[in-house]
């Protein structure tokens, strides 16, 4: 397995990443996302019941790594806003409530066949302050040695937020590649004007 995208919710990955994947498949990679919040229960123009709308986003998702023959895996933590998250961004994490949703995505994650065998591993940067997003992010500390201690490596990606509509997302890209920056033993690369968001993060993960 080449390349494991860890996406918040069902089509981030494809939003943030999509000329990416495109690539990658180009380039005969095998490509892989994991959806982590993909329990929902929000959607833009109606209200439904949550089971519901779970099931619509992820027959898209489906869909979606159909077409593009990628493999789609689902750990099937709650999102935001079934945890009590109201939709105002930035959000910041409350840790009263979700320091047990990231130990528990820190024992789902390395048990999935994706996670063990990928080479290179993307985690959302989280600028747009998506609770979820951000969580995730979180999760490259604690997993970051155990990424790097196997020969792998680490990429931070630009992730387009209900609370970053007019940004860029790098999925726009046309087959370019994504806004990543690398992290590895000996730091990481990538666009200079997003270095200072990974300098603790970076620090963390090479501890």
């Amino acid at each position: 397995m080449d390349q494991l995208i860890l996406s918040p919710h069902l089509d981030d990955a494809w939003f943030d990443l999509g000329g990416s994947i495109t690539r990658w498949r180009s380039a005969g990679e095998s490509v892989s996302v994991i959806d982590v919040f993909s329990i929902q229960g929000w959607m833009r123009f109606e209200t439904l019941p949550s089971q519901l709308v779970t099931s619509i986003r992820k027959r898209e998702e489906e869909k979606n790594a159909q077409r593009d023959g990628v493999a789609l895996d689902y750990l099937d933590v709650p999102e935001g806003a079934i945890r009590g998250y109201n939709l105002v961004f930035p959000q910041t994490i409350d840790w009263s409530r979700d320091r047990v949703t990231l130990r528990h995505i820190l024992k789902l994650l390395p048990e999935r066949m994706h996670f063990k065998n990928a080479k290179h591993i993307y985690f959302p940067l989280g600028i747009g302050g998506n609770v979820d997003h951000l969580l995730l992010r979180e999760a490259a500390i604690t997993l970051g040695q155990m990424i790097l201690g196997r020969g792998g490596s680490i990429g931070f990606y630009e992730c387009f937020t209900l609370g970053q509509e007019r940004s860029t997302s790098s999925g726009t890209t046309g087959g370019k590649g994504p806004h990543v920056l690398y992290c590895g033993r000996r730091g990481y690369v990538g666009l200079r004007s997003k270095r200072q968001k990974l300098d603790w993060y970076a620090g963390g993960i090479r501890r």
